[in-house]
């Protein structure tokens, strides 16, 4: 009896102690974290959004949204195709990634939507056109039907909202208290194993490294939990019905062998929104402006042009 009270007790002490020595959130992010790194920072409604602007000041503005766990690191090479090319691009952290803040809010698609207007109405611009992958395209969705005279046009990469599968570790994570614990001891490795999924080749060289960074300041997996568990990640579609009746021009990006959110919704996704034009990519994978930006890169500008 006393051995099996000292192993119950040797193992709820291991138990309540992991949490802390897995976590990789070390502080709560600073103007020193930020100091001398590139890009803006603006203090907006929620918090400070760190954003990076280019391009010549009378140019078309483009504003580029990223998906669920990678910073605006992901849009490099579109970013600078874009400037290159004569438009005013901007692109941002959402809350909770990169060195944009952390606000123990709700993570859900209203707290997006007031972030990109906040950033816009800061900047003073009043329409852009929009690019947005993967759960960036389910917000740009949603900041299209409600805000349509603010979108010329816009891009959808493999967006967020249709049916999918769920990961086991998505299902998990969405369970309450145990998803709390098991992403507080494991998150770390489950996010960054999570992301070699979204490519379809060899992962580019300093990925890695560079998705890291955000995750040493707290906040980071509690802001991604809370958004697996408000944001309609697979059960979006009336959106983008919405988005397709404000008749904004739009196409639709997707790999075939995207191996995050099934190809076999790229059609619905086209019909819904009212897309001129799906482009079907071969040989990448769900991040292609990152993965293989000459695939994609192209038709971004002929669509905006």
């Amino acid at each position: 009896m006393r051995r099996t009270v000292a192993i119950l007790a040797s193992v709820g002490i291991v138990l309540a102690v992991l949490p802390f020595a897995c976590d990789g959130e070390r502080h709560a992010i600073t103007e020193q974290d930020r100091a001398g790194k590139p890009g803006q920072f603006a203090g907006l409604s929620q918090g400070v959004t760190h954003y990076e602007i280019a391009g010549p000041a009378k140019g078309r503005p483009v504003l580029l949204v990223h998906g669920f766990s990678v910073p605006y690191f992901i849009y490099d090479f579109v970013f600078e195709a874009l400037v290159q090319k004569g438009f005013r691009v901007i692109r941002l952290d959402l809350y909770g990634r990169g060195l944009s803040d952390r606000p123990d809010v709700v993570y859900d698609l209203d707290l997006y939507d007031r972030q990109l207007t906040d950033l816009l109405d800061y900047l003073k611009i009043s329409r852009v056109h929009i690019v947005g992958s993967s759960m960036g395209g389910l917000i740009t969705a949603n900041f299209l039907r409600k805000h349509p005279e603010r979108v010329s046009r816009a891009v959808f990469i493999a967006p967020a909202g249709f049916p999918m599968p769920l990961p086991i570790s998505a299902k998990i994570g969405r369970a309450p208290y145990i998803g709390d614990y098991i992403v507080r001891v494991a998150g770390d490795r489950i996010f960054v194993k999570n992301n070699s999924a979204s490519f379809f080749g060899n992962v580019p060289p300093g990925f890695y490294e560079r998705f890291g960074e955000q995750m040493q300041f707290k906040g980071y997996k509690r802001a991604l939990l809370s958004s697996l568990r408000n944001m309609p990640l697979e059960s979006g579609a009336s959106i983008f019905d919405e988005a397709g009746r404000k008749k904004i021009p739009s196409i639709v990006i997707w790999s075939r062998q995207d191996g995050v959110l099934p190809y076999s919704n790229a059609i619905r996704a086209q019909y819904s929104l009212g897309a001129s034009e799906l482009i079907s990519l071969e040989g990448t994978g769900h991040t292609p402006h990152f993965e293989n930006p000459q695939m994609v890169i192209p038709h971004i500008l002929k669509f905006f042009q």
